[in-house]
């Protein structure tokens, strides 16, 4: 290299270092800030366990995901079942989705492990949960000493709350016919946060019901506060629902006035030396 060359090399080696360690640190820095939450849920009715997928993506953009669920059972060493369903879905920022649904027979007494798993459109896993059998009833062990192939993943089973989804005010969806859906998404949509309230989780769960009504109940932090009794018609669902929506932002208020109220007693002291 001629010398008044020497500057020039030295320039574009330094700027291909920048853009090395740019990108390094933007790697590093993605794997600190997680985008989305993956985890199963159930409802014990009777002798059904209803199973749910769920996923909330907790980015600030509309992203695409596939999924898998691999259901495993055992009523005896020679019976053994298996079943994969997949899929694709859309899902918005900050909105807690089921993506799948199914069924379990507690009446068999089988033992079962459920994996589910959420990916990217490049096969990136994205998330995972398990739900095993033990976890519903700890007699429910596997009937033979090898594992099968949906437990060898090993994948823990999460205890979900607010502090794990890294979110607050959250509104889940566990209502499973037209009618509760409606509701969940009237309430959802013309919900507005109280001023000042913090640390809570709504959950609008609908329930065995007779006749062509629904029934729901409105949960605040795992305790029921409110029933409704739905009817097939949009202008009721709507009152309805505009109704709970009043309820629960009074609960949600006169808990933080109480919360307050205590706050504000144990600053003063009980005056006893």
């Amino acid at each position: 290299l001629q010398e008044n060359e020497y500057p020039n090399v030295i320039r574009s080696v330094i700027g291909l270092l920048f853009v090395f360690f740019v990108g390094i640190h933007s790697v590093c820095a993605s794997t600190h800030h997680p985008t989305s939450k993956v985890w199963i849920d159930f409802i014990k009715e009777s002798d059904t366990l209803f199973v749910k997928g769920l996923f909330i993506d907790l980015s600030q953009k509309q992203n695409g995901y596939q999924w898998e669920m691999n259901i495993h059972k055992e009523i005896t060493a020679d019976s053994i079942f298996n079943e994969h369903k997949n899929g694709k879905f859309i899902a918005e920022p900050f909105f807690p989705k089921i993506i799948t649904e199914t069924k379990i027979d507690l009446k068999k007494r089988e033992y079962f492990v459920i994996v589910f798993n959420v990916f990217d459109f490049k096969n990136t896993l994205v998330g995972t949960d398990t739900l095993q059998s033990t976890q519903i009833n700890p007699a429910l062990i596997q009937p033979q000493s090898t594992p099968p192939l949906a437990a060898k993943l090993e994948l823990p089973k999460p205890k979900i709350t607010l502090d794990a989804l890294e979110i607050d005010g959250l509104i889940l969806d566990e209502t499973r016919s037209k009618i509760g859906r409606d509701f969940y998404e009237i309430f959802f949509n013309k919900w507005s946060q109280p001023l000042g309230a913090k640390d809570f989780l709504i959950t609008i769960k609908e329930m065995p019901a007779r006749g062509i009504g629904a029934r729901i109940s409105i949960q605040v932090n795992g305790n029921i506060i409110l029933y409704r009794f739905l009817q097939p018609r949009t202008e009721l669902i709507e009152e309805q629902a505009n109704i709970s929506i009043s309820y629960v932002k009074r609960y949600l208020m006169r808990n933080e006035d109480m919360k307050q109220d205590l706050e504000a007693g144990d600053q003063m002291g009980n005056g006893i030396y």
